[in-house]
């Protein structure tokens, strides 16, 4: 399965025409809402505010015209949330469901997925180039070029899926020795890594050279 977050689609809505800066804000203000209130499961307003959330990022969602394939993007959260939810719901001694911590931890993982899916809906929206422009409008971030260190980590987070789906794809190919199997993936996965970092290094020197080329034109 194909992973491919935070990548920008080019589109002329009403969320792709507001300022990045402002989307930034509301991303950081909500997940400070979410995330700074008490994680207590049993009561009723902490999954209010998850659904009233949901549904702010489900109108976004449906204005903004993100394609609902995209979805698939967040099929990571579900997997993390079923490991979270057995390594804090179970009690070993003696083995049993801990029904409260495993609300806390399905509260927790709700509150990762509404934050994701808005964050999935303003990458989707909105340029590395338009996140730099605004943020440089703040004399810090610009003196300090704090802007152009945050654009450029965004812009490497699509790029770290996309090179990964190709390096696994090949991988994958390779592995045909059916007898064994479990030996080749882990030697595989290896060599996965090893070939993502490389990668990784080379395009960050070419980035680092684009960068200094610009400041000399500049």
């Amino acid at each position: 399965m194909d992973i491919n977050l935070f990548s920008y689609r080019y589109d002329k809505t009403l969320i792709h025409k507001i300022p990045a800066l402002l989307k930034i804000i509301f991303l950081c203000f909500i997940s400070i809402r979410l995330f700074s209130s008490k994680v207590d499961s049993l009561n009723i307003n902490s999954w209010i505010q998850c659904c009233f959330y949901f549904i702010i990022n489900c109108i976004l969602f449906i204005i903004s015209k993100t394609k609902f394939s995209s979805l698939k993007k967040l099929s990571y959260i579900p997997i993390f949330g079923i490991i979270l939810i057995l390594i804090l719901g179970l009690d070993f001694n003696p083995i049993r469901i801990n029904f409260s911590k495993s609300l806390e931890a399905l509260l927790y993982v709700t509150r990762l997925f509404i934050i994701s899916f808005l964050a999935l809906i303003i990458f989707d929206t909105t340029s590395t180039y338009q996140i730099e422009k605004e943020l440089d409008k703040i004399p810090l971030f610009k003196r300090f070029k704090i802007s152009q260190t945050i654009s450029l980590t965004i812009l490497f987070i699509p790029l770290i899926f996309r090179l990964w789906n190709k390096i696994n794809l090949a991988s994958k190919a390779r592995i045909c020795n059916k007898k064994n199997y479990t030996k080749n993936i882990v030697f595989n996965l290896f060599q996965s890594f090893s070939t993502l970092f490389s990668c990784l290094l080379e395009s960050a020197e070419n980035t680092r050279k684009a960068i200094l080329n610009r400041n000399k034109i500049n």
